[in-house]
């Protein structure tokens, strides 16, 4: 395979991660109270509905996908720059992006645990332990929010400093940064 077409697949993988969550979020979600404070009653029934949705199986597996791809840009990204580094030692950027990128991975599969041991105990646990489950998930997505900023506001900085971006979209990436966090709204994978 050559380097031009392995390049523009590690490429489309950046672009998969995208569209794979925003679908995936959209299915995930639809037909769930979207409460900023339910009650544990009403996460039990979400999770009671969620638990029998195939629409929810395949948002989750979707979004999964998607933070798999994610992965695989992020390997694709740390190629590029250090082949653009001809040589020279890496940028602090370019591994601030890369481990950054990572550990918001890592967080945002983590966030998913507490939602997954609802839906697997629904039936059989309290209001108030859903409730906390629950926030669990909402918080370890907060948390998320942190490596996400980081990652594009590292990522912008080391792609312009390997000349793979202009200065405006750099900057993009400056001001996106504290934006990311909205690109994706749910408390789940």
């Amino acid at each position: 395979m050559s380097t031009t077409v392995r390049d523009r697949l590690g490429a489309v993988t950046g672009a998969a991660f995208v569209v794979l969550i925003l679908v995936g979020n959209q299915m995930a979600t639809a037909g769930s109270g979207q409460s900023a404070h339910p009650t544990g009653d009403q996460v039990l029934r979400d999770a009671a509905h969620q638990v029998s949705s195939a629409s929810v199986a395949a948002g989750v597996a979707l979004e999964v996908l998607g933070f798999g791809a994610f992965l695989v840009f992020l390997g694709y990204l740390a190629d590029v720059l250090r082949r653009t580094a001809g040589g020279r030692r890496g940028s602090i950027a370019a591994g601030t992006g890369i481990v950054s990128g990572a550990v918001m991975v890592a967080v945002k599969l983590g966030s998913a645990a507490p939602i997954m041991a609802l839906w697997a105990d629904h039936g059989t646990i309290s209001p108030q332990l859903a409730l906390v489950l629950n926030d669990l998930g909402g918080v370890a997505f907060v948390i998320s929010w942190l490596p996400s900023a980081i990652f594009v506001a590292a990522a912008a900085a080391a792609l312009h400093r390997a000349g793979l971006v202009g200065r405006p979209t750099a900057y993009c990436g400056f001001v996106l940064r504290r934006r990311w966090p909205g690109l994706d709204h749910h408390r789940h994978p």
